[in-house]
């Protein structure tokens, strides 16, 4: 009984993904910056739209720590249009999640696993 409860608590668990899509405009270009929580983690990307998406794949850190993820967007002349968020969060070791965060005209877009439509959550910050 041991030796299972060993097994399944150590059995492989599937890496979560933040994926991030470019929905803006064929002219714009999506320059993202995620961070973790742990100072070498992070992670840059320039998205065209017509890419399929940038994907941010990580397993979760082991409890007591927890896992985060920060991303900062930007689009537009010179940068102007930024939104600045928390892309992920857990407290306890998940596996397998899959958060959509998409970059549209009017703000940046939100759904988990696809089993609900996206809606709107943060609209764009305008720089001068």
């Amino acid at each position: 009984m041991i030796l299972r409860l060993y097994f399944e608590l150590n059995k492989a668990c599937a890496r979560n993904h933040v994926v991030i899509h470019n929905e803006i405009g064929p002219e714009d270009d999506l320059d993202i910056v995620c961070a973790g929580d742990h100072s070498d983690s992070i992670r840059s990307h320039m998205l065209k739209y017509e890419e399929p998406f940038f994907d941010l794949d990580f397993n979760d850190n082991l409890w007591p720590s927890k896992t985060g993820w920060n991303c900062v967007l930007k689009y537009g002349p010179n940068h102007k249009f930024v939104a600045s968020f928390e892309a992920y969060h857990s407290s306890h070791k998940r596996c397998g999640q899959l958060l959509s965060w998409i970059a549209k005209v009017d703000g940046i877009w939100f759904t988990k696993k696809y089993v609900h439509p996206p809606g709107l959550v943060l609209q764009w910050d305008i720089t001068y």
